[in-house]
């Protein structure tokens, strides 16, 4: 946690799905791979930018910010994102 000192909470929801490299919407959550777009409801996604497997269905997300910098704390693990 102290590598989180100074980062902010900017968001507190739910990962409903993501968008699979046929641009087809699937429910859960199946980590991030660069570019894969994480759809969190209502209207709002972001877009990891590494790769990290986890397997979730509708896990809870913390999106944090510092700068420009984004992570997405995702069932205890951080995903960089954008």
């Amino acid at each position: 946690m102290s590598g989180l000192v100074g980062w902010k909470i900017t968001y507190l929801g739910t990962v409903t799905g993501y968008i699979d490299e046929n641009g087809k919407e699937e429910d859960g959550f199946e980590g991030c791979k660069f570019g894969r777009k994480l759809i969190l409801r209502p209207f709002k996604e972001v877009t990891c930018t590494g790769f990290k497997y986890s397997y979730s269905l509708r896990p809870k997300i913390v999106i944090l910010s510092k700068g420009y910098s984004k992570k997405a704390c995702i069932n205890n693990k951080l995903y960089g994102i954008r």
